[in-house]
C-alpha cells in the first residue's frame, strides 16, 4: 500500500511537472517577448535593405544585397526557432510566424528581381500567386493570433500582427531601367509575424 501510496505521489508530481512545463500562456508570452526584444533588429534589417537598394546603381550588384538580406532574416528566423515552446496550442503560432517571416522575404526578393532585373510576364504571375499566398498566411497567422490570445494572452488590448508586406504591383509599375533612380519598392517591408503584447 505504501508503494502505491508513492507512485500516485510521483506520478502527481510528474503530471504536474509536465503541465508546468507545457504552459500555453507561458509559451504565448515567450513569444510576444521574443517579437518585443527583435522588433529592434527587424527594422534594422529593412533599413539596411533600404539604404543598400537606394545606393544600388547596377542592377547586377542586386544579388549580393538580395543574399545579405536573405541571411539576415535566416538569422532572426534561427533566433525564433530558439525559442523553446512546449505547448501544442502555441507550437503553431511559432511555426506560422516562421512561415510568414520566410514567405514575406521570398516576396521581397522576387518583386525587387521583377522590378530592377528583369520583368516577365511570368516572373509577374509567379509574384503575384506568392504575394496572395502571403497574404493569407498573414490572415492565418493573424487568426491564429487572436485566438490564442483570448485565450491565454494578459487581458489587456488585443495585440495585432504588423502589416504584411506589401508587394509592388509588378503589372502596374513601369520595367526600371536605371534603379538608381527608383524609389526603394515597398516590398521590403516584412512583415512581423510574431505575436505583439501590449
Amino acid at each position: 500500500m505504501k508503494t502505491l501510496i508513492k507512485l500516485g505521489g510521483i506520478l502527481l508530481l510528474t503530471l504536474t511537472a509536465l503541465t508546468a512545463c507545457s504552459d500555453p500562456a507561458a509559451d504565448l508570452k515567450k513569444l510576444q517577448n521574443w517579437d518585443k526584444e527583435n522588433v529592434a533588429t527587424q527594422q534594422q534589417i529593412q533599413n539596411e535593405l533600404q539604404q543598400s537598394l537606394a545606393t544600388l546603381k547596377d542592377p547586377k550588384d542586386l544579388q549580393p544585397i538580395l543574399d545579405n538580406y536573405k541571411t539576415k532574416v535566416q538569422d532572426l528566423v534561427k533566433s525564433l526557432d530558439q525559442v523553446e515552446i512546449k505547448s501544442n496550442e502555441i507550437k503553431p503560432l511559432k511555426e506560422k510566424s516562421k512561415q510568414v517571416f520566410l514567405a514575406a522575404t521570398e516576396v521581397t526578393v522576387d518583386s525587387l528581381n521583377t522590378l530592377i532585373v528583369s520583368r516577365s510576364e511570368e516572373s509577374v504571375q509567379a509574384l503575384k500567386e506568392k504575394t496572395q499566398a502571403l497574404e493569407k498566411s498573414v490572415g492565418e497567422l493573424s487568426k491564429l493570433q487572436s485566438d490564442l490570445e483570448q485565450k491565454y494572452g494578459e487581458k489587456t488590448d488585443a495585440a495585432k500582427p504588423a502589416a504584411p508586406a506589401q508587394a509592388p504591383q509588378a503589372d502596374a509599375a513601369p520595367a526600371q531601367t536605371n534603379p538608381a533612380e527608383a524609389e526603394a519598392p515597398q516590398a521590403e517591408q516584412a512583415p512581423a509575424p510574431a505575436v505583439d503584447a501590449k
